[in-house]
């Protein structure tokens, strides 16, 4: 999984190694939880955001990164900045120009279409999209931009410093009108034609195919790449018996096993709907849950569109409740 913290100043960024023996020399000393003042002040130094990348030998680090009240995870990220020295190595730049990232809601089609140029493209149109007045970006009615992204799906694009700034820089109440812009600029571009993807005869396909040995071990892998701890979204009381150590993943997985059995059930929430029905249920709060041993489960949940999601978000909370519900009645 990915971790992003803030950097406070304007320095090089650590690499993911470098900032884990970072993280953990903090953790092994005295925090004390920053008032909302100074959370606030913290807040005007932003300057841009590093992603780490953490593993499972790093559970001690998503546990606390997940859990911890955000007075406290702020007082880690200002001791993270404090300890960083100037230059701190991240290797060379130059070389790696393309270390920081964005999420974005992408249409499977395009995601298709553009197969394993899919970075190199999605860079040049989040520029485009970048340079784009303000008043043109925005002058898109709601409804037309949630019906482009009805069947999105959430993937990355690796920027450059400077354009990940700009990206950053411009109002998250509005990142929905530049996901639809990136939609709309790649349905206009073709997909760019190589000497290695023009097609060539069978008999020479299966002459290459004939000299590869394929791996058992590498066979029985499932989904190779893909991440296998997700977030995942509880609300009001369930989320916080959640954060406090009653409920774990292994009952959120239990849940969300069930919901898949009866996956055609589940209807698309568009955010109007989703909003009303989450001031029922309580304030969202984001968990971290281990699909590493549910792979199917992970990448129904992975493909799966957000207006879905958000419906799977509510059936999974749902069914916590009457599962609480049924063993308090038996009591």
């Amino acid at each position: 999984m990915q971790k992003s913290i803030p950097l406070f100043y304007d320095i090089k960024p650590p690499s993911s190694t470098v900032a884990k023996r970072l993280l953990r020399e903090i953790l092994s000393e005295d925090l004390q939880p920053l008032t909302s003042e100074e959370i606030k002040q913290l807040k005007e130094q932003y300057k841009t955001r590093i992603r780490v990348y953490l593993t499972q030998e790093d559970q001690d680090l998503i546990d606390f990164l997940s859990s911890a009240p955000l007075s406290v995870q702020y007082a880690v990220f200002k001791k993270f900045n404090e300890k960083l020295p100037t230059g701190c190595p991240a290797g060379d730049e130059a070389k790696r120009p393309f270390i920081y990232s964005i999420a974005t809601y992408i249409k499977k089609e395009h995601l298709e279409r553009f197969g394993r140029h899919f970075q190199e493209i999605g860079r040049k149109v989040v520029q485009e999209v970048l340079k784009m007045k303000e008043d043109d970006i925005l002058n898109v009615p709601t409804e037309k931009i949630e019906e482009v992204l009805e069947d999105a799906v959430l993937r990355r694009i690796y920027l450059d410093r400077e354009t990940h700034e700009r990206w950053i820089a411009f109002s998250k109440r509005f990142k929905k009108w530049l996901h639809f812009w990136i939609n709309e600029k790649l349905a206009t571009i073709k997909v760019p034609a190589t000497e290695r993807e023009k097609p060539i005869s069978g008999f020479w396909i299966n002459k290459k195919l004939a000299t590869i040995e394929v791996s058992a071990t590498k066979r029985e892998k499932p989904s190779s790449g893909r991440e296998s701890v997700l977030a995942f979204y509880l609300y009001g009381p369930i989320y916080e018996l959640y954060k406090q150590g009653f409920l774990n993943s292994k009952v959120v997985l239990d849940c969300l096993t069930e919901v898949y059995q009866d996956k055609d059930k589940i209807k698309p929430m568009r955010q109007v709907e989703y909003k009303k029905i989450k001031k029922k249920l309580g304030t969202a709060g984001k968990v971290l849950v281990n699909f590493k041993h549910h792979p199917e489960l992970r990448d129904w949940y992975v493909d799966t569109p957000l207006p879905k999601r958000r419906g799977i978000w509510v059936a999974v909370h749902q069914k916590i409740l009457n599962k609480l519900a049924n063993l308090l009645a038996n009591l």
